[in-house]
């Protein structure tokens, strides 16, 4: 029975931890208007409950069929991924997260089997394992989250179901960037 209870404590507090990171990441979502400052804060919270090295937010382009890389969390990166970097959605495995809206694991066979510049890229860096997850808001694709680690295997289901909510969270928070980015822009115009 102490060996069950015991059990049920840890289970408990793992829930607890995963609720109190849902609602650090909505404070986040809510307080910063930055695509860059927001993917920072939110890696940073992420890291307490799933290890991760490289994180990334893109946005989807419909004219081109890209998706840029706006905001990149990655302290050990060797250069080869970067801030402002194009990556085709044909071809690449945010483009499959983006085009199925699933979200898509991802490790060093799969990323063998790619064979695109951005692959031989993730490849060059030692990424090992990934995780892309779509952002989607209102039915429309916005772009993609990605969490990677230079370890293998490194993202069993119960952490991919909470970077499905934290991915569903971004979105909100690109689509409220992009708006006010909008407006700007509009109130730029009229001046």
């Amino acid at each position: 029975n102490f060996a069950q209870a015991q059990s049920v404590q840890q289970q408990l507090k793992d829930e607890r931890d995963r609720l109190s990171l849902l609602l650090e990441v909505n404070n986040t979502v809510v307080s910063v208007l930055g695509l860059h400052e927001l993917l920072n804060a939110v890696s940073a919270s992420l890291r307490r409950l799933v290890p991760h090295e490289y994180a990334s937010l893109s946005l989807y382009d419909a004219d081109t069929q890209r998706l840029q890389i706006h905001a990149l969390d990655f302290p050990v990166s060797k250069g080869l991924l970067q801030e402002g970097l194009s990556v085709p959605v044909e071809g690449s495995p945010t483009g499959r997260a983006l085009t199925t809206r699933q979200r898509v694991f991802i490790n060093r066979s799969d990323m063998e089997q790619f064979g695109s510049d951005i692959a031989r890229r993730i490849l060059a860096e030692g990424l090992k394992s990934g995780l892309c997850l779509p952002l989607i808001s209102h039915g429309r694709p916005l772009g993609t989250l990605v969490v990677a680690s230079l370890r293998e295997e490194s993202f069993p289901e119960r952490d991919a179901e909470l970077l499905k909510n934290v991915a569903n969270q971004i979105a909100i928070a690109v689509e409220n960037s992009l708006a006010f980015h909008q407006v700007v822009d509009r109130a730029n115009k009229l001046s």
